[in-house]
């Protein structure tokens, strides 16, 4: 792992246990085992740090719905169980991600970051997207409104994960991911 990795790593793991505003340069660096002059060699202030946390983390969850929108194939139900699969494998590999995110609901909820707000907002209408046609194909209800629906499913799924992140011992990947995708579906139909 090299540095830039190493510190965006121990970002993720300070910002999950701290928040953001309590969270340290210095407590980053010294987690990331290197000097704190190095990590703004990297990352010009904490702002920018926490920046390219949340489009690492986003650009996951983006990139699985631009390879959904391309598979003509699969119906709306199998699409958002890829999506939670991804979702699931990411917090599974790195719980701090879920803690760190619903921590930091703010800063991609409230335009913090143009670049955070416009991968968030293509998420969004992406997502939308599915559940659009997945009421077209009658999958899921006429009265549910996709808008809503995504907003909810976003923040559910990061709620969700982040309970389960501090719980994992107790539940198998395979249940998590299962029980959630159950959760969103039985809201849609």
């Amino acid at each position: 792992m090299n540095k830039k990795e190493k510190i965006l790593e121990a970002a993720i793991s300070v910002f999950s246990s701290v928040g953001f505003h309590n969270a340290k340069i210095s407590e980053i660096a010294e987690k990331a085992g290197i000097a704190t002059g190095t990590t703004y060699l990297y990352f010009k202030s904490k702002e920018i740090l926490l920046e390219e946390v949340f489009i690492k983390s986003w650009s996951n969850i983006s990139d699985c719905l631009v390879d959904l929108s391309t598979k003509k194939k699969l119906n709306s139900n199998d699409k958002l169980k890829q999506l939670v699969d991804t979702i699931s494998i990411l917090i599974y590999k790195n719980k701090e991600i879920a803690k760190m995110i619903l921590f930091e609901e703010r800063f991609w909820n409230d335009n913090a970051s143009e670049k955070v707000d416009e991968m968030v907002n293509n998420t969004k209408s992406m997502l939308s997207s599915i559940i659009q046609a997945g009421i077209k194909t009658g999958e899921y209800r006429k009265s549910v409104n996709p808008q809503l629906a995504t907003t909810y499913i976003i923040g559910g799924l990061w709620y969700l994960m982040a309970y389960w992140a501090e719980n994992f011992e107790q539940y198998k990947l395979e249940t998590i991911k299962k029980e959630a995708y159950k959760l969103i579906i039985k809201g849609l139909e």
